[in-house]
């Protein structure tokens, strides 16, 4: 497989239609100094985390063999690269923007860079386990 087919990002709409959810899409809109983000993809969810991004400073540099994450920017701008451990001379590299999400498939490795402060949320339909992160 191409390192592509392990990707796939979604940009959610900046209108707030709730109703979309239950097609797999989503929105992220400002109201009231309050960011808001909403987006479901059908599978259950088994893990959640809060990342703040600090500027100029790489996250990840890593992969999962069994864990499918997803990546939601809900504010700020990241710089992801995305690779596979056995072609690691082959970056797909892309930009992200607050309401962007990628979905990332188990076995691809990916790192992430914000010019200045970021936020993002990730989840996962799988369970976290500390032995399934294998630093690149």
């Amino acid at each position: 497989m191409k390192i592509e087919e392990y990707i796939t990002i979604k940009h959610l709409n900046n209108e707030k239609d709730l109703s979309k959810l239950e097609l797999g899409q989503g929105c992220i809109f400002d109201k009231e100094d309050v960011r808001s983000a909403f987006y479901h993809n059908g599978k259950p969810m088994r893990y959640l985390a809060y990342i703040e991004f600090s500027s100029k400073k790489e996250r990840g540099n890593h992969y999962h063999k069994e864990k499918e994450e997803n990546i939601c920017v809900i504010k700020g701008k990241l710089k992801a690269k995305y690779w596979l451990p056995t072609a690691p001379q082959e970056i797909y590299e892309v930009d992200l923007n607050a309401g962007d999400v990628v979905n990332i498939k188990s076995g691809c490795a990916h790192s992430y860079l914000a010019d200045n402060f970021a936020i993002a949320v990730e989840f996962s339909p799988n369970n976290y386990k500390n032995n399934d992160t294998f630093k690149v």
